[in-house]
């Protein structure tokens, strides 16, 4: 009765924890994931359905590494879009990356860090970082609203292209990334935003030219979330224009560099993102582990010792031999005693095809490690009880005594001659015949 009350006391508690869990208010997933196919508040999904009708063309996901996505030379006319956290090619992306945007082609990168070789050659160095060289990004401060966990701060940034030019606000702060190390010989300018004192205008987007292609650089992907295009604000008509400067021409669209790729991948990527869902695997998973912590102590059983069976083989051989002893039938109980000679023979001495004639006496002798002579004496003793019809009993206690003799040897540590070596005959390999453990006679 104990067990079972205590077993109600944490249901009972687990369910009062679950309720108080799935009425308390939901908190803002601050996950940054820019996924097509996500719902959460910084996810992209609306800005990539929304991307066919912006720039009148056709979106097409790639989920492979740019590296062999490229493989294929013959494209032209096209749009590369990443948008993620941070970009970072590693070189051999990064020359693929060039060579396609020198054949005419469009990348278009928005994302908050940079790095890489595919920057250093887009950019020139900045005297005011010391040796740092390329397109990079710099932090002003962190984004508030990770910390507050609401987005009430509002924010803007600027576009400057000709005919979508202007200030666009949002509800939430978007950006405090902005790019250094541009190559003002080949850089123009499409886009910045206000420094944290509200003073100096610093670029977040800009157009890099490169053979016959072009680079759109931008550091705010926030902008294009879901919070930032479906709240309050100018988020949608701050996209279109900064999809303006793109070429109207087919896009596709980087699934790869994607933060949580690797937890996309996974089978429990839909309830562990599903709140509800999530907490109902967290408390099965709890009561599986009370139920084996209480059940389990119950269903535990002693288990019970098995002893090897008996090795009957001596008792069954001493049985055999004392039946044909006392009904007389002594042919019969040499003949098995002899079959047990030859297959000793076998198996300990490693004589194949053993027979009783003189010439295997003095093999067995030599791997046995007996005098010769009583080797021969055994064998021809053998030899005679062979041909008797019914052996007399005192002449098979005789054979009984010199079998014992025989293979008694074989127990005994090999002896050596004068000169340290084996005295026993080498088995068919050319090794000493090991002295293996005695056997059930």
């Amino acid at each position: 009765m104990k067990g079972r009350a205590l077993l109600w006391l944490v249901l009972c508690g687990g369910g009062l924890l679950a309720l108080v869990i799935l009425t308390a208010p939901t908190q803002l997933d601050t996950r940054i994931r820019l996924e097509r196919e996500g719902s959460a508040p910084f996810d992209a999904e609306v800005f990539y359905a929304s991307l066919p009708e912006w720039l009148g063309t056709t979106v097409t996901p790639v989920d492979e590494p740019p590296f062999e996505f490229l493989a294929d030379t013959t494209r032209a006319g096209t749009t590369y879009m990443f948008v993620s956290r941070a970009f970072a090619p590693d070189p051999d992306e990064a020359s693929r990356l060039l060579a396609y945007v020198a054949r005419g082609n469009t990348v278009f990168v928005s994302a908050h860090v940079l790095g890489g070789a595919m920057f250093d050659s887009l950019g020139t160095a900045d005297s005011s970082r010391g040796e740092l060289r390329g397109v990079r990004t710099e932090w002003e401060d962190d984004l508030p609203w990770l910390q507050r966990n609401d987005l009430s701060v509002d924010d803007s940034l600027d576009l400057w292209a000709s005919g979508v030019d202007g200030t666009y606000g949002f509800p939430f702060t978007v950006n405090r990334a902005t790019l250094y190390g541009l190559d003002s010989s080949r850089t123009e300018l499409l886009g910045t935003q206000h420094d944290s004192d509200n003073i100096e205008e610093d670029p977040n987007y800009v157009r890099i030219r490169h053979g016959r292609g072009t680079v759109l650089v931008h550091s705010a992907p926030l902008a294009l979330t879901n919070a930032a295009l479906t709240g309050e604000g100018d988020g949608e008509a701050y996209i279109a224009g900064l999809l303006a400067a793109l070429p109207s021409q087919p896009v596709f669209w980087d699934d790869y560099t994607k933060p949580y790729r690797a937890q996309a991948q996974t089978p429990l990527r839909f309830v562990l993102q599903t709140p509800a869902l999530a907490w109902a695997y967290w408390l099965g998973l709890l009561l599986i582990i009370l139920l084996i912590l209480f059940r389990g102590r119950r269903w535990q059983r002693a288990i019970p010792t098995v002893k090897p069976p008996p090795n009957a083989q001596r008792e069954f051989a001493r049985t055999v031999g004392r039946l044909h002893f006392t009904h007389g039938d002594s042919r019969a109980l040499f003949k098995r005693k002899r079959r047990v000679f030859l297959d000793r023979l076998r198996t300990r001495l490693r004589m194949s095809a053993p027979d009783l004639s003189a010439d295997a006496a003095r093999r067995a002798s030599r791997r046995a490690g007996v005098p010769e002579e009583e080797g021969l004496a055994l064998f021809a003793v053998l030899r005679r009880l062979g041909k008797q019809s019914a052996p007399h009993g005192a002449d098979l206690v005789d054979l009984d005594a010199r079998l014992d003799r025989f293979f008694r040897h074989l127990d005994a540590p090999a002896r050596t001659s004068a000169s340290g070596e084996d005295t026993r005959e080498p088995s068919g390999d050319g090794a000493a015949a090991p002295a293996l453990a005695p056997e059930a006679r």
